[in-house]
């Protein structure tokens, strides 16, 4: 039984077809707090994937950088998400739970108006979520080659947009982590814009 929902849960991640539900009202208002403290638009997914099945962790939004002090050299934007991920550092027995790092057990999603820190290596040009710019994959699980706060367990794109320059970043989970990296910021809308739903 296991298998057989594991396997429908990888199959539905790998072909773009993991639900996406509109933020939950705190999201919507931590976005509108960030924005008040800036003129650029600050971006958030306006429809995200949410837990599913028996045991549904809790949601949680933070913020990535400080609304007083927003011209800090530092991100400033959101990161979201639920539960924890599964990396070698969980123990012996990590490969045999990695199944949980999908979008129906564990969520990591970050977006932010970059500032100060150089990019990481090993960009390459791409198009995602409609947008130019450039790419940089998740090298699997664990830290191992993390540059900066560019973790090496997340799939990262750069882009500018109204002379903005963001980044957005997803969690590996395997196959359709890019897929769902692309979805995430098709739904990027400025704060302003978001509803309560």
């Amino acid at each position: 039984m296991t298998l057989a929902v594991t396997a429908v849960v990888a199959a539905l991640a790998g072909s773009g077809s993991v639900p996406l539900s509109p933020l939950p009202t705190h999201g919507v208002e931590l976005c509108r707090k960030m924005q008040a403290a800036v003129h650029v638009a600050v971006l958030c997914p306006a429809r995200i994937p949410l837990p599913t099945g028996r045991h549904r962790p809790p949601f949680h939004v933070d913020i990535l950088g400080s609304p007083r002090h927003p011209d800090l050299q530092t991100p400033f934007g959101i990161e979201l998400g639920y539960s924890a991920p599964v990396e070698p550092q969980s123990g012996p027995d990590w490969r045999r739970q990695v199944s949980h790092n999908r979008p129906c057990c564990f969520l990591h999603f970050t977006i932010f108006r970059r500032l100060g820190a150089p990019l990481p290596p090993g960009l390459k040009s791409a198009w995602l979520g409609g947008k130019r710019g450039r790419i940089r994959y998740a090298t699997g699980y664990g830290l191992e080659g993390t540059v900066g706060y560019f973790w090496s367990n997340h799939t990262w794109f750069f882009w500018g947009e109204h002379g903005v320059e963001y980044t957005a970043s997803l969690h590996y989970f395997g196959r359709g982590t890019t897929r769902l990296l692309g979805r995430l910021i098709q739904q990027l809308r400025p704060a302003d814009q978001l509803r309560i739903h």
